[in-house]
């Protein structure tokens, strides 16, 4: 549960609780999805990478998000520290079944700093927009249609 809170953490901590819950949902959406090219578990979905980069940007090294993500509790200001209790809650009551899924089914989620078009043409083609939450946007893999 903790790599969950990690990625939660690092990709939406100052994102709304609904949003966090976004995130971490479309990590146990592709859990249920049972892809190889997902993985078959929490750790290995959160940690896949291409030998270059990982899937999620705030594991890699070279991401501003990475030094807080390795050390949470480092932060030099309260709201971090306040974010990271949320998003260990949100992992939990993803982890134990307790939330719902707020994205509809989303296995691929990016910021509003990335425009849709980039994302469909670079990472997902055809993927399918499910909903925007806050900053961040979700969809479905185009294998699910």
């Amino acid at each position: 549960m903790i790599i969950l809170a990690r990625l939660i953490f690092g990709e939406a901590r100052n994102q709304s609780k609904e949003a966090m819950t976004g995130v971490g949902w479309v990590i146990k959406n592709r859990l249920r999805a049972k892809r190889s090219y997902f993985g078959y578990s929490y750790h290995e979905i959160i940690l896949k990478n291409d030998h270059r980069y990982y899937q999620f940007s705030s594991f890699n090294p070279a991401d501003p998000n990475y030094p807080v993500l390795i050390d949470p509790f480092n932060a030099a200001d309260e709201t971090t520290s306040k974010a990271w209790f949320e998003a260990y809650d949100v992992a939990e009551s993803i982890t134990a079944d307790i939330s719902k899924d707020p994205t509809e089914g989303a296995t691929f989620f990016h910021s509003s700093d990335l425009s849709q078009e980039q994302f469909l043409i670079e990472s997902v083609p055809g993927a399918i927009f499910t909903k925007r939450i806050g900053n961040i946007l979700f969809y479905k893999d185009p294998n699910d249609a």
